[in-house]
């Protein structure tokens, strides 16, 4: 009887025992659980915040539409619902391989790692070694500059041909007595070398160039008191690979030149007595870039029936003629077209007369000229075609800018560069639309070259 009471006490105990057990711990398995789509607390060391991003928002360009930016709130993703507990399944071991006996002359080559592939460039960046290719209408900004000066803050590079329209690269060195004709374009952030030349102190040189259908024409002026224009060079306008190569004689004076397909339609310069009065030259020459010398066209004739300034406006050769009305203070201006083969002017397009000085320009399809409003910061900017002289837009300048530099036709664009004391900016205007935006000119927006450069579109299309 004593032993089946004990018997029973000790059932009764490990059921009372187990019993319990069981309900603290269904407890703490309810106490770990969570409502789905609650997010428990996790650790100090792993908690998250959620970020506010505002994004960098670009700068606007005119004549473009920039998008407003928004505050974009980036919430990372929730955590599990369940807090789970995953005991790892340790592997077993494998066994060991049984290696079978090899004779002594038998040799193991380990198997090699597998070489990772090599990295691929991004599209258009150039490094040392690299092949780039020139994507169609892609600007290019030529221009004069001291490759001394340029080296301690630039790369320059040559680029040579390998197919059509891709080139591989090159770094240059120079001495500090070289100028040169660099050009800079503006999405490979690239400066590299077109020619080059050497300017001692007994005598100045000077490189003028022009960009004539895919060509530059680089013009050689040499002299102090006298300067005149001797040697001309006909380039590859990326490779700098000559073309054609030609020493005018007669030289050419060192501001009255146009070049017009493949010739350079020039005057020679005037000398004078020391009355200032005229004693020789002044005559229009034309040199054909294939031909082995220089014709003259016309002799000099006198104000104001003369030979004007000479510019050329696609395949055109045109003369603006200047004379000055003291009694009314008024600038007189004349347009004509010239015949490419005689000289001899063969239209008169048309003649205005301002209070102000105007500053012209050739182009590919117009003439254009630019006017200061002599009441207020405002420059105009004009073009002649066959008629009139027609008003474009004008440029109204903000503190620190200081006016404008060369303007350049090309592809259907005007390119304005409005100079500045402290960043330069580049104006692309469309003469379709009548639209406009500023480009990004990288570390020329602080140069002083801007004011005579020339602008051109690679590989037109």
């Amino acid at each position: 009887m004593n032993k089946q009471i004990t018997v029973l006490l000790l059932a009764v105990a490990l059921v009372l025992f187990f019993g319990c057990t069981g309900k603290y711990g269904k407890f703490l398995e309810v106490q770990n659980e969570t409502a789905i789509g609650d997010t428990p607390p996790a650790p100090p060391e792993e908690q998250e915040q959620n970020t506010t991003v505002t994004p960098n928002t670009p700068p606007t360009t005119p004549g473009t539409t920039t998008p407003s930016a928004q505050n974009t709130t980036l919430t990372p993703p929730k955590p599990s619902t369940q807090n789970t507990t995953v005991t790892p399944t340790i592997p077993p071991t494998p066994p060991t391989p049984t290696i079978p006996p090899t004779s002594s002359n038998e040799t193991l080559t380990p198997t090699p790692s597998p070489v990772p592939p090599s990295p691929t460039p991004a599209q258009n960046q150039s490094a040392a070694g690299e092949t780039v290719t020139i994507q169609p209408n892609t600007l290019a900004i030529i221009y004069f500059g001291s490759l001394g000066s340029q080296s301690s803050s630039l790369t320059v590079k040559k680029y040579d041909s390998i197919t059509e329209n891709t080139y591989s690269l090159s770094t240059i060195t120079s001495t500090s007595t070289a100028y040169a004709i660099l050009g800079y374009i503006p999405s490979l952030s690239e400066t590299y070398l077109i020619d080059e030349t050497t300017s001692y102190s007994y005598s100045r040189s000077t490189l003028h160039a022009r960009t004539v259908g895919g060509k530059v024409v680089i013009l050689n002026e040499r002299g102090e008191r006298n300067p005149a224009i001797g040697d001309v060079d006909v380039k590859n306008i990326i490779t700098g690979e000559r073309m054609y190569s030609v020493t005018l004689y007669p030289q050419s004076s060192a501001g009255d030149w146009a070049i017009v397909g493949n010739a350079i339609y020039y005057t020679t310069p005037i000398s004078t007595d020391l009355y200032g009065k005229r004693t020789g030259g002044g005559h229009l020459y034309k040199r054909d870039f294939a031909s082995s010398s220089s014709v003259k066209l016309l002799d000099y004739q006198y104000p104001p029936n003369g030979i004007g300034s000479l510019y050329a406006v696609g395949d055109k050769l045109y003369d603006v003629r200047f004379s000055y009305d003291a009694k009314t203070e008024s600038r007189n201006y004349a347009v004509s077209e010239r015949s490419t083969s005689t000289g001899e002017i063969t239209k008169e397009i048309t003649s205005f007369s301002y209070s102000s000085y105007a500053t012209f320009y050739d182009g590919e399809t117009a003439l254009y000229f630019v006017l200061k409003d002599p009441n207020a910061e405002v420059y105009e900017v004009y073009r002649i075609t066959n008629g009139d002289a027609e008003p474009i837009f004008a440029v109204e300048l903000e503190a620190g800018e200081t006016g404008l530099g060369r303007l350049d036709e090309s592809n259907g664009y005007l390119f304005v560069p409005v100079l500045s004391k402290n960043k330069n900016t580049l104006i692309k205007y469309s003469l379709n639309d009548r639209t406009s935006e500023e480009v990004n000119i990288g570390s020329l927006a602080e140069s002083g070259s801007l004011s005579g450069a020339e602008y051109t579109l690679l590989n037109p299309q």
